[in-house]
């Protein structure tokens, strides 16, 4: 047994979990952005079960602050998620999301 094979058995295991840490990082950056998805999801779930009811006016009237509340979330987190994650295309996936809940808040009461 040389020093050299121990040192890049050594080297060779530092990488593989310098490989994992890296890994279990990004997975920890892109959380918020996955949670942004799901909030703007449910939002637009609940958008579609408003527009697509008897009703839509009054309807709009009785959740358009439940309606701006799931706007405002969805905003914050992918804000956050902007702020976290590394990569230049998951910057753009947050500012689609946040753009996306923006349209919910500019809609007022007097909406038809």
């Amino acid at each position: 047994y040389s020093a050299d094979k121990g040192y890049d058995a050594i080297v060779s295991a530092l990488k593989e979990d310098t490989a994992r840490i890296i890994e279990g990082i990004e997975a920890l950056r892109i959380a918020p952005l996955k949670i942004a998805a799901q909030r703007l999801s449910s939002l637009f779930k609940r958008v579609d079960v408003v527009v697509n009811s008897a009703n839509v006016r009054t309807e709009l009237q009785s959740n358009l602050k439940d309606l701006k509340e799931r706007a405002n979330a969805a905003w914050l987190v992918a804000d956050g998620a902007f702020n976290t994650v590394s990569k230049i295309a998951h910057k753009f996936i947050a500012v689609r999301i946040a753009m996306c809940a923006i349209f919910v808040w500019g809609i007022d009461e007097g909406a038809e």
